[in-house]
């Protein structure tokens, strides 16, 4: 959900009622969506408030990431140049051990 995305790209964690005014679903139709991206692994909630989409997270993770000068978390490392919403990002994770 791209509503709940910009919402921890802007530094706070999102709510049902909040993705149901921006998209302006039925509340069950956006209960069913969230549901479904949790048990994907897609969303992460917290307390009822969502708090990491599609790989971005508010909740500290040990990949780091610098996003328009926000400081942000990351489920996973990213390769290359990470991009979010047309704003360049600079990335930190810890270092792999062979």
């Amino acid at each position: 959900m791209r509503h709940a995305f910009r919402a921890i790209l802007e530094g706070a964690p999102a709510t049902i009622a909040n993705l149901r005014a921006a998209s302006g679903l039925p509340g069950p139709v956006v209960e069913e969506a969230v549901r479904r991206l949790l048990e994907r692994g897609t969303l992460v909630a917290e307390a009822g408030r969502i708090t990491g989409s599609r790989g971005l997270s508010l909740t500290e993770m040990p990949h780091r990431l610098v996003l328009a000068g926000r400081p942000h978390y990351a489920f996973t490392w990213m390769n290359g140049r990470p991009r979010a919403h047309g704003r360049a990002a600079c990335s930190r994770s810890p270092r792999r051990r062979p």
